[in-house]
């Protein structure tokens, strides 16, 4: 005697099972589009000055994604087109008072999806004074911190040590990277100011005018070895392997420990103070270069820096 098997029931099973897989591997995913990291643009800024801020956005499902800016003064932006997830979006603003204003963006896929709003870029516009001496940083850290951002890589961190006051605290040392000077710089946009900067060891590189993310502007340093002199540059296409050229130079400099720098730009004038000894006094007309942030790094060998200070001149 035979027992029947229920084909029926398997088949039917097996039809109910192909159903519920084909209608799973249909199913397509609808998340939000990530949430941007901060916007990145200058920090500093002048009234009536369109600035250019940036902002990455991407979809975990490869949608296309459009962003749209708040601007921190009671105002948006439109969203942009649309465009592929990895793509970065950039909007400018330009800004009709003084004041810190906090700059975000989010995110939105073509299904009408959007993100959270990013962490917010803060940039202060009018002329604004500008002090670090370092001392709000931990023994330790390494940059980027505060306004700093890193234009080319290299060794940035907060030291203890003498101080110019002959005190004990936080400066910062900075070296290369290799063969290749090392910048820290501020995206600022100061036309005319007094420039200052406490510094020793090593061949400084102190920045001014600087644009384009710090790949070009002026810069000081100090020659030392057989050679010792005070050098102004202007340079172009970046630090490591732009072009540069030597504009000015006051030879015998060679201070030891500690020395005072002090830079006054005011139109296309510039002086060069160094321990309050002016030398270097020269008229340099580049409409390219009428204003830009700040910088420091190591130009040859370790170098330490205290007390930046930049002052408006109205």
């Amino acid at each position: 005697m035979f027992t029947k098997k229920p084909y029926h029931l398997l088949g039917w099973l097996s039809i109910i099972f192909g159903v519920v897989m084909l209608s799973a591997g249909c199913t397509s995913s609808d998340n939000p589009p990530q949430t941007p990291a901060a916007p990145s643009g200058h920090t500093r800024g002048r009234i009536g000055i369109t600035y250019t801020f940036k902002v990455l956005a991407a979809d975990p499902d490869a949608d296309n994604v459009a962003v749209k800016f708040d601007w921190g003064d009671e105002s948006q932006s439109e969203w942009s087109n649309f465009g592929a997830s990895g793509d970065t979006v950039s909007f400018t603003h330009s800004y009709s008072d003084s004041g810190t204003y906090q700059i975000k963006a989010e995110a939105k896929d073509n299904k009408g999806k959007e993100s959270d709003w990013s962490p917010v870029h803060k940039i202060i516009i009018g002329n604004e004074p500008f002090y670090d001496d370092f001392s709000s940083y931990s023994v330790s850290q390494e940059a980027p911190f505060g306004e700093w951002k890193i234009a080319v890589h290299g060794i940035y961190q907060i030291e203890q040590a003498v101080q110019p006051d002959s005190n004990t605290g936080n400066v910062l040392k900075t070296d290369m990277d290799g063969d290749t000077p090392s910048l820290l710089f501020i995206d600022g946009d100061w036309l005319n100011d007094t420039f200052e900067v406490d510094t020793k060891d090593g061949e400084p590189g102190i920045y001014f005018r600087l644009c384009d993310e710090g790949s070009r502007g002026y810069y000081v340093t100090k020659a030392s070895g057989y050679n010792t002199s005070l050098l102004l540059y202007k340079f172009a296409g970046g630090v490591e392997s732009g072009t540069k050229q030597k504009i000015a130079e006051s030879v015998g400099f060679n201070p030891e420990g500690w020395w005072h720098l002090k830079i006054l730009v005011n139109g296309a004038s510039i002086k060069i103070y160094a321990n309050d000894s002016l030398l270097i006094d020269i008229v340099d007309n580049d409409p390219s270069l009428s204003s830009g942030g700040i910088g420091i790094g190591s130009r040859y060998g370790s170098v330490h820096f205290d007390n930046i200070k930049v002052e408006p001149i109205e």
